[in-house]
């Protein structure tokens, strides 16, 4: 199995010094014995905010700039990697049974030729294993959202929860509160269903 771990030279866990990140990718033995291990420079801001793996053992990284997604094979080469729209945040991906990859946060200004509405909205994006994107949605309002976290049910539905924001006025004033949400799409990135879960100030 991997290991990951995401080391910024010289000392630092965090950094945005171009040319001073790298990432080592280690592979061990259920016994704790270590296989080998790789390392793979990077250009720029490196956050390493997520990862996970598909059937075939490689493995999906998020934050190695200049990629937003880098794609590792179970020897520890990378494949490829794919640098996405600006100004989207990823917080949760995973994989389905065909090695397709699928992305969830939030966005602010455009993707694909869909404009935000004026605050964060969801995205929700399909990621071929060859790279290229297969299908994008988003979801808005001018407050903001996110989708925070996923789970994936084989090839046949991806679920997203995460957060909106509703407006009430209370005595003039207007305050936001934040509702949870989850929605269920199919893997042709069709809506199933979703619902809302109101907290109690909203």
């Amino acid at each position: 199995f991997f290991v990951i771990l995401l080391i910024l030279f010289p000392q630092s866990a965090y950094s945005n010094e171009k040319g001073n990140s790298a990432l080592i990718v280690a592979n061990y033995s259920l016994n704790g014995e270590k296989n080998f291990s790789k390392t793979i420079l990077l250009n720029g801001e490196s956050k390493g905010s997520g990862l996970t793996f598909d059937e075939e053992g490689n493995l999906y990284l998020t934050g190695s700039s200049p990629f937003d997604i880098l794609k590792i094979d179970k020897n520890g080469e990378k494949i490829w990697g794919i640098e996405l729209e600006k100004d989207l945040e990823i917080f949760a991906l995973g994989t389905d049974t065909s090695n397709n990859l699928y992305i969830t946060g939030s966005m602010k200004a455009s993707l694909d030729g869909k404009i935000s509405k004026g605050g964060r909205d969801i995205f929700l994006i399909k990621i071929s294993e060859r790279g290229p994107k297969i299908w994008s949605r988003i979801y808005g309002s001018i407050l903001d959202e996110s989708a925070t976290s996923m789970s994936i049910k084989s090839d046949k539905a991806v679920a997203i929860v995460g957060y909106v924001t509703q407006q009430k006025d209370i005595i003039d004033i207007q305050q936001n509160y934040k509702d949870a949400f989850v929605a269920k799409y199919d893997t042709e990135g069709e809506l199933i269903w979703t619902h809302t879960f109101k907290g109690k100030k909203s």
